[in-house]
């Protein structure tokens, strides 16, 4: 079949391009995805996030054993589903700073300064409460605010604020964000709101989108330089869909490179190590891979600040929301959090902090899934903008095989430096009003403010785990590593680009889902003006 434009990968950016390019109805487009229909209570409900994992929406992806983290290997949970990894996020709607924009221009990438991407987080967003300069009211992505909210969550925000001399604040989506509030979700009349919902549904509607689900990319066909199609598989068999104008790798920062590999893009002496007949010698790709990491400090509940977790109150919590999309269940556990400067000297602030309403597991997510017991609470700080940069290679020709994932966690010793000063901020936090008055016996070593530095980097490194944002591994710009131009071009190959978090140049400094799709929402407009 012939298709003016093929796109591959369904998230948080790929519905998004698929949606937008639609639009013009002189125009076929094809969308491939490897998962199925979003069309699942625990993707629909949000406080059933954790369930997701390592179940039929996830790819299930595990890191090489990590030096960092004691040896450990992490879990990345990755969407295989109409709408990505939107349908297994925390739905936290949160852009980052203007200096990560404005430093993404200043690298040489014109157009994508904090200013010229704007235009597009509005064009993205319908905010319930908000509007303004920074703020769109009228986009297909719900962004509104937790109807229910934990009472746990105020006060960690006001003990935050007292104790480390920020604000709290309305709104943490202005240019330049620094202090405490509650987060707002990309949630919709209680349900979440993923991009599969916001874009896909109305799009799917007109005759010129074909959407093709449980479709595994195996490459990009490319003759004389140009990219002509894809090879993909289903259940049928092996089949080609031919692309008369261009193809757009949207399968973000694990399955865009891994794509570009298996089409003989990349690094030559790899592509020879698997026998892969190499088209361009591209240096970059699967190279500058970067992750938020969290660790934890938390505390036992001795008060009805937070709900008790337990079976009953489980089923009396899924009775209420199947009632009418309210309780517990009609919003995620992480509600709030901020941003702050961990020395006095930080330009923008380098930490976030992710505020929880429910306890510890028994151990790290590696393996196992997220199921908090009894009352508790979190705070889990986040390193925004971490110096380790580690890399995504190929195991297998084969596109079923995961790739090998190494995000060389805390390699660069300032990474942990800057980790240690935000447990010691979250103790501060614990120990101050209200917040205090609330709080049990610690549940993690972490949480102890009278042990050394030395116990706290062990248990650092006992906790710490993804929080699900792996960007950078096609990324943009001009230099010998760059693997797209400010077009989102692959270089050297015509009629290709990658349009997801891969092409970013450097993480942003916050959640990671708003701006994807922000990604998406400008990809269009480029494929679109040429």
């Amino acid at each position: 079949m012939y298709y003016d434009f093929v796109v591959v990968g369904a998230g948080s950016a790929g519905a998004v391009v698929a949606a937008r390019l639609s639009e013009d109805p002189t125009t076929q487009v094809l969308l491939l995805e490897a998962g199925g229909s979003h069309k699942d209570m625990a993707i629909s409900t949000p406080g059933l996030v954790a369930t997701l994992w390592r179940g039929k929406h996830d790819w299930g992806f595990t890191t090489t054993p990590q030096e960092g983290l004691d040896g450990r290997t992490n879990y990345w949970p990755r969407g295989k589903v109409l709408g990505g990894s939107s349908c297994l996020n925390y739905m936290i709607y949160i852009r980052g700073h203007r200096a990560d924009y404005d430093g993404w221009r200043d690298l040489g990438n014109q157009g994508w300064g904090y200013d010229e991407v704007l235009p597009y987080f509005l064009r993205a967003e319908r905010n319930a409460r908000l509007g303004g300069a920074y703020h769109g009211r009228t986009g297909p992505l719900d962004v509104t605010d937790i109807k229910e909210p934990a009472p746990i969550i105020r006060k960690m925000i006001e003990a935050g604020a007292n104790c480390l001399g920020v604000p709290i604040v309305e709104d943490l989506n202005t240019p330049e964000r620094e202090g405490m509030s509650p987060y707002q979700m990309t949630i919709r009349d209680g349900q979440r709101c993923n991009t599969a919902m916001a874009y896909l549904e109305p799009a799917m509607r007109r005759s010129n989108l074909t959407v093709i689900p449980k479709a595994l990319v195996d490459r990009v066909i490319i003759e004389d330089g140009r990219a002509v199609g894809v090879r993909y598989e289903t259940g049928k068999g092996e089949h080609i869909a031919n692309a008369t104008k261009e193809v757009i790798l949207c399968g973000g920062a694990l399955g865009s490179p891994s794509v570009l590999l298996r089409s003989g893009v990349g690094p030559a002496d790899e592509l020879a190590a698997l026998q892969i007949p190499c088209v361009k010698d591209l240096q970059g790709v699967g190279k500058n891979l970067q992750d938020h990491l969290v660790s934890v400090v938390a505390h036992k509940v001795k008060d009805k600040a937070v709900l008790s977790v337990n079976k009953p109150s489980i089923l009396y919590w899924l009775g209420r929301y199947l009632l009418n999309r309210g309780g517990p269940l009609a919003a995620p556990g992480c509600q709030g959090g901020g941003f702050v400067k961990t020395t006095p000297d930080a330009p923008i602030p380098d930490l976030q902090f992710h505020f929880v309403a429910t306890g510890t597991p028994d151990n790290p997510l590696d393996n196992i899934n997220y199921e908090p017991k009894g009352r508790g609470c979190m705070i889990l700080p986040t390193l925004l903008y971490p110096k380790s940069v580690g890399e995504l290679t190929l195991t297998s020709k084969d596109p079923a095989a995961s790739p090998r994932i190494e995000p060389a966690y805390y390699r660069d010793p300032e990474d942990m430096e800057t980790m240690l000063r935000g447990v010691r901020l979250a103790q501060r936090m614990f120990a101050a009003p209200p917040l205090a008055d609330s709080i049990g016996e610690p549940t993690t070593e972490a949480s102890r403010p009278e042990l050394s530095d030395d116990a706290i980097v062990k248990d650092i490194r006992y906790w710490s785990s993804t929080l699900f944002h792996p960007v950078g591994t096609c990324k943009m710009g001009s230099d010998p590593m760059a693997v797209v131009d400010d077009q989102l071009r692959v270089h050297g190959i015509e009629g290709l680009r990658v349009a997801d978090a891969s092409i970013m140049p450097k993480i942003v400094g916050g959640n990671t889902n708003a701006p994807t799709i922000m990604i998406g929402e400008k990809a269009s407009d480029l494929i679109l003006n040429q």
